[in-house]
């Protein structure tokens, strides 16, 4: 079987990789995986934002957008999971500095309550817990 070069990503992104590699002793499949997720993320968004500067909201509708695709909830659970190590690693996005520490995981778990389990939401702004 031979490998596919599937060229690189932007330097942040591939220094994440490196970082699950080298310091975080990720297996190989794992960090093809991460690879593949975050490289359907970047497709699914059709945006020329980096990740890391994009809305809450924009990462609503391609959640949304993927359930009706038929993902299955674990899938989903999975890409959320990638995602947030990504931003959690080497972001600076509006997402991250807005939501912190358990503020955070309260967003990932009304994340999953609304999507995972087939509800639909329509955001209109991003969403914290700041008055």
């Amino acid at each position: 079987m031979t490998k596919a070069n599937p060229g690189r990503m932007d330097p942040l992104i591939e220094g994440y990789l490196s970082y699950l590699d080298k310091i975080g002793r990720k297996t190989p499949r794992t960090i093809v995986d991460v690879r593949c997720t975050l490289r359907r993320v970047i497709a699914g968004l059709r945006s020329e934002v980096a990740l890391w500067h994009l809305e809450l909201e924009d990462y609503l509708h391609w959640l949304e957008a993927e359930r009706r695709k038929g993902c299955t909830e674990s899938t989903l659970a999975k890409y959320l999971s990638h995602v947030r190590g990504l931003l959690g690693i080497g972001a600076q996005s509006r997402w991250r500095s807005d939501c912190r520490g358990s503020d955070r995981d309260r967003q990932e778990q009304f994340l999953r309550e609304q999507f995972l389990r087939g509800k639909r939401l329509v955001a209109h702004r991003p969403l914290t817990l700041r008055a």
